[in-house]
């Protein structure tokens, strides 16, 4: 295996930026001196000018699953070499504002190669740790999508309804509960599938209704990770968009969860969900949970100020809300706050 020197990756991307470059497969290309052992890696700039990296693989070679993205796609493509079909691995990057990224991920590429690991291993692990960094970046990310996600799904249901109701999006905002609305309020808690039934409460407040009487919800959504099927966050977000009567609503209550850039922000798309089951429960008398009327006067004793618990919702299936019921259910929460 040859390698190239280190700046032949900047100085072919300059190239390209430039409007250089060989016309090669109907692209834009520039070779780089390094040969994986199926032929030179290229450069190059896609139909739409986005940056590509296409590495020669052997014929018959598969890509490990989930390594592909709505921003960074991955796939194996045939180009003519030579009069001989040959298979590239090509990796692609469709979001202006992650290019700078994608360098660095093509880099993460180059070197493994350069160490002597096979091209599809190189993609795979160097993808790997690039999603693992981005999620590192954010804390708890995976969760923050989980969370997101679930109320991101609720929000467009309700907007289908009434095209105003992003008003009553209200948990971004650091209300008590995540939607109100004139006539009800409702609590999302998403989970994994892996996760069962068991939800985390973070407050006593937050399965408390409204002070002013009007009846409280808590809807359950269970997802499963999905590899590269289901939606990501940000097609949740563009679809949210589209139906908003004001869309300054949905881009106010990203911005207070610090996601104002979610339209180029990786970890918005990189991961994707389908969802497994929703439940919606009446949290009324009985139902199951802690306030301060749970506590002995005098308890939780001074200084305590965050009490979170776990919640079985095995425990709360008499509250659970008939399937018939739930479009009327979304219905008030899309009604004018």
């Amino acid at each position: 295996m040859t390698t190239p020197p280190l700046n032949e990756t900047a100085e072919a991307w300059r190239t390209l930026d430039l409007g250089g470059g060989a016309d090669e497969f109907s692209l834009a290309t520039v070779r780089l001196g390094l040969d994986a052992g199926y032929g030179p890696i290229r450069l190059a700039r896609g139909p739409n000018g986005e940056p590509e990296l296409l590495i020669p693989t052997e014929t018959g070679r598969r890509l490990p699953e989930g390594l592909s993205s709505e921003a960074v796609p991955v796939r194996i493509v045939q180009f003519v070499v030579r009069g001989h079909a040959q298979p590239f691995i090509e990796l692609s990057c469709l979001i202006p504002e992650l290019q700078a990224p994608f360098r660095e991920l093509v880099d993460d590429v180059i070197r493994r190669l350069r160490e002597g690991v096979g091209p599809e291993q190189a993609v795979g692990a160097a993808i790997a740790q690039f999603r693992d960094l981005l999620r590192r970046q954010q804390p708890h990310g995976l969760e923050l999508l989980i969370g997101l996600f679930g109320e991101l799904l609720l929000l467009n249901e309700m907007l289908g309804t009434n095209p105003q109701a992003a008003k009553n999006w209200t948990g971004p905002l650091r209300q008590r509960h995540d939607f109100s609305s004139a006539e009800l309020s409702a609590e999302v808690k998403s989970t994994l599938r892996r996760d069962g039934r068991a939800i985390r409460i973070t407050s006593l407040e937050q399965l408390w209704p409204p002070s002013d009487g009007r009846p409280l919800v808590l809807v359950h959504t269970v997802l499963e990770r999905s590899g590269g099927a289901g939606m990501s966050v940000r097609d949740l977000v563009f679809e949210a968009t589209r139906l908003a009567g004001d869309r300054s609503l949905i881009d106010r209550a990203l911005e207070s969860l610090q996601l104002a850039d979610w339209q180029s922000n990786a970890l918005l798309a990189g991961e994707r969900f389908a969802l497994l089951r929703r439940d919606i429960y009446r949290v009324d008398t009985g139902f199951p949970r802690l306030g301060l009327d749970s506590f002995r006067p005098g308890c939780p004793p001074p200084g305590v100020s965050k009490i979170e618990y776990t919640l079985d919702l095995d425990h709360a299936r008499a509250w659970q809300v008939e399937a018939l019921e739930i479009p009327q259910i979304i219905r008030r929460l899309a009604a004018a706050p």
